[in-house]
């Protein structure tokens, strides 16, 4: 699978960055509605599966200040490169590199890979969904189980305990993180925002 380029990624957003976003906006800081129609769910979930991490590079030294040891390790989008101060990377890169050193994916995982799995797990009809403010930034997240019947992620180090959460930013149209955690774990992780507002799971259809 191509890695997307940063142009792709600028060409998307600018499609993309339309209701969805809004509506995340609106549920997230100012939404007093009982129940959310199934109708905005579908279309937050999509924009979720759509969204990519932010495209712009830096080098390796500026992602070091910020805790990830990501120096001497081999480029995840180059194999047979090795990252040194001045290699530039995207924040997919990064995040890629940090969840395989945590076991979360498995050694290999291209950055396209990983985002193709949050796609997957963002979108899948079971996931738990919650909007929210962070950073004034509005946001959503969802919730999957890694093993959820129909859910086929293909590099993540999928188990019946650990759930896939994917937090995406509203305001900027980017992905913010994706990694796995216990179910518990994950849900106090978004229970932070504030507001925070628990759109929950689809109801099983009626017989």
């Amino acid at each position: 699978m191509r890695e997307p380029s940063a142009c792709d990624c600028l060409a998307t957003y600018s499609v993309l960055k339309t209701d969805a976003d809004r509506r995340i906006n609106a549920l997230a800081r100012i939404g007093t509605e009982a129940e959310v129609p199934t109708t905005d769910r579908g279309l937050i979930q999509d924009r979720m599966s759509r969204a990519r991490f932010s495209p712009e590079k830096q080098p390796a030294w500026q992602w070091t200040l910020a805790g990830y040891g990501i120096l001497g390790l081999e480029h995840p989008a180059e194999p047979g490169v090795l990252i040194v101060e001045t290699t530039l990377l995207t924040s997919a890169e990064v995040h890629v590199l940090k969840r395989i050193e945590q076991g979360h994916w498995v050694p290999g995982t291209r950055p396209a890979e990983y985002v193709q799995d949050l796609g997957l797990a963002a979108r899948h009809p079971r996931a738990w969904l919650a909007v929210g403010v962070e950073k004034q930034h509005a946001h959503s997240g969802s919730i999957t189980g890694s093993t959820e019947v129909g859910l086929n992620l293909t590099k993540c180090n999928s188990s019946s305990d650990m759930w896939v959460l994917v937090v995406y930013d509203a305001d900027e149209s980017l992905l913010s993180t994706g990694f796995l955690a216990d179910n518990k774990t994950a849900k106090r992780l978004v229970s932070r925002w504030i507001p925070f507002r628990e759109l929950g799971k689809v109801p099983p259809p009626r017989p």
